[in-house]
C-alpha cells in the first residue's frame, strides 16, 4: 500500500513561481531614499550598491529588510500585492531583496536576493563566519 503512494508522491512535485515584482523608477527612488534614511537611523548597513559609478542609472541594489516594517515598505510601493509578497518572503527567510533592470524590456524588478541577512559590518552571515574562522 505504501509503495504506490511513494511513487505517486515522488511524481508529484510542487513548482513555485519565483517571487518577482515589477516596479517603477519612482518606486525604486522611494525605496532607495527610505533605505538610506533607515540605515542612518538604525546605524546598520542595510543597502548595498553595485560597484561602479554611483550616478549611473542601472537600478541595481541589494538590501536587507529584516529590521524594517513591512507596512512601511509596502506604502512606498502603493501596497502592490506582488511587492508585498516579495518583501514578506524576504523578511520571513531573512534574505535580501534585490532590484535590477531587465536588459531587453528595461523593466525594473524587485526580487529575493542572496540568502542570509547582512550584519552591521555589511557582511552576510556566511561572510562573517568565514572572517571569524580566518582569524
Amino acid at each position: 500500500m505504501s509503495i504506490p503512494f511513494r511513487k505517486a508522491a515522488a511524481a508529484f512535485t510542487v513548482q513555485y513561481r519565483p517571487l518577482v515584482a515589477r516596479i517603477t523608477a519612482r518606486h525604486y527612488a522611494r525605496l532607495r531614499t527610505y533605505l538610506e534614511a533607515e540605515a542612518l537611523r538604525q546605524g546598520l548597513d542595510l543597502l548595498r550598491q553595485k560597484e561602479g559609478d554611483e550616478h549611473a542609472l542601472d537600478y541595481a541594489l541589494s538590501a536587507r529588510v529584516d529590521t524594517l516594517a513591512v507596512a512601511a515598505l509596502a506604502k512606498l510601493f502603493d501596497y502592490d500585492a506582488d511587492v508585498i509578497a516579495v518583501l514578506d518572503e524576504a523578511q520571513f527567510t531573512r534574505a535580501q531583496i534585490r532590484t535590477r533592470r531587465l536588459p531587453m524590456s528595461g523593466d525594473i524588478v524587485l526580487e529575493i536576493g542572496g540568502q542570509g541577512a547582512v550584519d552591521g559590518a555589511g557582511m552576510s552571515a556566511l561572510e562573517s563566519a568565514e572572517q571569524g574562522g580566518a582569524r
